[in-house]
């Protein structure tokens, strides 16, 4: 996706939010799509784990998870 306010501003971090379901639970499907999105933007980079936040409700398996997506959807990106 182009997306032309990085032509202006360079640099641009995204900050994710972490989805939950209705029970309360990780949606890391839904993280793993809002990955994607923010990749096909062309961010400078992303900050995951509760940077919006929402880290007071992550357990440890939870950030250990989105951290895991994240790196690994990250890993597949080409320059």
């Amino acid at each position: 996706m182009k997306n032309v306010l990085l032509q202006h501003f360079p640099g641009v971090i995204g900050f994710p939010v972490t989805p939950f379901s209705d029970r309360g639970d990780l949606d890391i499907n839904v993280f793993r799509e809002n990955i994607e999105f923010m990749l096909d933007s062309k961010l400078s980079a992303l900050a995951c784990c509760g940077s919006n936040g929402e880290l007071q409700a992550l357990l440890l398996d939870e950030y250990r998870e989105i951290a895991e997506a994240a790196g690994s959807l990250v890993a597949g990106q080409k320059d």
